[in-house]
C-alpha cells in the first residue's frame, strides 16, 4: 500500500460556473464552465481514481476492497464500514448558486438509503463583492417561509456574509445555505450527492420544496454566517463534528504533522506550495512496523492527498495553507 494516494478529479460542468478551477490547475480542458471539480470521491459514476504508484487507476472502493481497514483506519470502520466516507470538491462559482438544504442522516436514510450531508467550506480566492450565505436571519414560521419562497423574497431571510480568502463555513444539515457569485472553495462534506434545491434566481432547474419544508432548521437563527477563527496559529481546529473534522495547517519552512494513526487523514492545499513526506510504515511478521521507504509529493492550490491510517506524521516543506480532515 503507497504512502501517499493522488487522484485525477472528476470536472463537474454547471451552469454558473466559470474557468478558475480549469486555469488554477493547470488543466487542458475547453469547457469554461466547470463549476465542480471533484477531488477526492467514491460517490458512484463519480468516483476519482489513483494517479501514479502501484495503485494507478484503482477506484476509492477499489482500494478500500483491496486494503481495508489499512487503508481506513479503525475510527472510520468503526463509524462508517468500508467506505470512504468524506468527499472533497473545489467550487468556482461564476453565478450565484441555488438556495438549497441537505438532509440528516435519518431523512437521508429513509428517503434515499445513503447518508445525511454536513459540509464545510473554506474559501480560497474571493472577488470584491463576493458573499456567503448560510443559516435564516430570523425566526420564521414554515408557512411564512413557504410565502417568501413563492413570491422570490426568500433570499431577504438568509444571513450573509462578505466572503474573503481564508473564511471558513460550518453547513449541519438543515441550514439553508448557498455560495454567492465570485467565490472559489473547497467544500469538505460526508459522501453524499442530496440536495434539496428551495430557489434558483429563475433559472428553470427543478426545486424540492416539500422535501426541504421537512429538512430546514426553523428553530435556529443566525447572524453571522462565518466562524472566526486565530489566523495566527500554525494549527486550529475548523470543524470537530461527529461526522468529520478538520484543521487548518499553515506551513512556513519546514515542520512536522501531526496524524491520527486511527483514521485516513485528507490534505487538500487552498494556498501556496508544499512538499509533504511521509515514511512508509512497513509490516513485519510479527506485526510490528519498522519505517521504509519515504513518499513525496508537491502540493498546489487545490490538490488533495490521502494519507492511510497508521501514519503518526508527515513532513511539511514550504510556504502553504493545508487543510486537514479526518474522522473522529
Amino acid at each position: 500500500m503507497q504512502s501517499i494516494y493522488k487522484f485525477a478529479p472528476v470536472l463537474k460542468s454547471v451552469i454558473w460556473g466559470g474557468d478558475k478551477i480549469v486555469k488554477m490547475m493547470g488543466l487542458d480542458f475547453a469547457v469554461d464552465c466547470i463549476g465542480e471539480s471533484w477531488e477526492l470521491s467514491a460517490v458512484p459514476c463519480r468516483e476519482t481514481w489513483v494517479v501514479g504508484g502501484a495503485d494507478e487507476g484503482l477506484t476509492i472502493s477499489q482500494l478500500i476492497a483491496k486494503y481495508g481497514e489499512r487503508l481506513l483506519g479503525v475510527k472510520s470502520v468503526r463509524k462508517y464500514g468500508l467506505e470512504m466516507p468524506l468527499l472533497v470538491k473545489v467550487i468556482d462559482a461564476r453565478q450565484n448558486l441555488s438556495l438549497q438544504v441537505h438532509p440528516d442522516e435519518e431523512m437521508a436514510r429513509r428517503e434515499h438509503g445513503c447518508h445525511g450531508k454536513a459540509e464545510m467550506w473554506y474559501v480560497m480566492q474571493a472577488d470584491d463583492d463576493a458573499q456567503i450565505y448560510a443559516g435564516l436571519n430570523r425566526k420564521l414560521s414554515p408557512a411564512e417561509f413557504a410565502e417568501h419562497v413563492a413570491d422570490g423574497t426568500v433570499m431577504d431571510f438568509v444571513a450573509a456574509s462578505d466572503s474573503e480568502p481564508g473564511a471558513y463555513y460550518f453547513i449541519p444539515p438543515g441550514r439553508l445555505h448557498a455560495i454567492g457569485s465570485g467565490n472559489l472553495l473547497i467544500e469538505i462534506q460526508q459522501s453524499s450527492d442530496v440536495t434539496y434545491r428551495v430557489y434558483d434566481y429563475g433559472r428553470g432547474r427543478e426545486l424540492h420544496i416539500d422535501k426541504a419544508m421537512e429538512a430546514i432548521d426553523f428553530d435556529t437563527v443566525i447572524d453571522d454566517c462565518r466562524s472566526r477563527y486565530d489566523e495566527s496559529a500554525d494549527e486550529t481546529q475548523l470543524v470537530g463534528c461527529e461526522w468529520f473534522e478538520v484543521k487548518r495547517e499553515l506551513v512556513d519552512g519546514e515542520r512536522k504533522l501531526a496524524l491520527d494513526a486511527d483514521s485516513f487523514s485528507i490534505l487538500v492545499c487552498a494556498s501556496g506550495e508544499c512538499d509533504v513526506k511521509v515514511e512508509e510504515a512497513q509490516l513485519l511478521p510479527d506485526n510490528e512496523s519498522q519505517h521504509g521507504e519515504v513518499s513525496a509529493v508537491k502540493m498546489r492550490p487545490g490538490d488533495t492527498i490521502l494519507i492511510p491510517a497508521s501514519h503518526e506524521s508527515a513532513s511539511l516543506t514550504g510556504q502553504a495553507t493545508l487543510l486537514l480532515s479526518q474522522i473522529p
